[in-house]
């Protein structure tokens, strides 16, 4: 008889409730804060990327702008007439901005998420079906 269990009262799964429900609320407002703390953090990072991307952009122009710079030069040093060292420059330039939409058309298709699309496209096939 001394194995029997006993089965919890009413009062006591009450009680264990009403215990439980300051406990929740505390874990409750710790992760609120820390979502909130993420937040800003992220935040900050976001404009902290945003400013490097500008300084980033500008640098890489003045880099690409003193190449360009040194293959006039070095085309004025041929004896190349001023309209052809520059005709040239033009198509260099076309042909980076030809690789890189070519590359950029390429990292688009990523973006959508293609394979969750398929994923879904695939499931509404299944419930079609059924």
């Amino acid at each position: 008889m001394g194995n029997a269990k006993k089965k919890p009262t009413l009062s006591k799964a009450i009680l264990n409730l009403i215990v439980l429900i300051p406990t929740f609320f505390s874990i409750l407002g710790k992760v609120v804060t820390l979502v909130e703390f993420e937040a800003q953090l992220a935040g900050k990072s976001l404009v902290q990327l945003v400013v490097l991307s500008v300084v980033f952009g500008t640098v890489l122009t003045a880099s690409w702008i003193c190449v360009l710079a040194m293959i006039y030069t070095y085309f004025q040093s041929l004896l190349w007439s001023p309209y052809l060292s520059l005709f040239i420059l033009l198509l260099i330039n076309l042909l980076m901005l030809i690789i890189i939409a070519i590359c950029l058309s390429r990292v688009k298709k990523n973006i959508f998420f293609p394979e969750i699309r398929n994923q879904i496209r695939y499931l509404q096939k299944l419930f079609r079906k059924s």
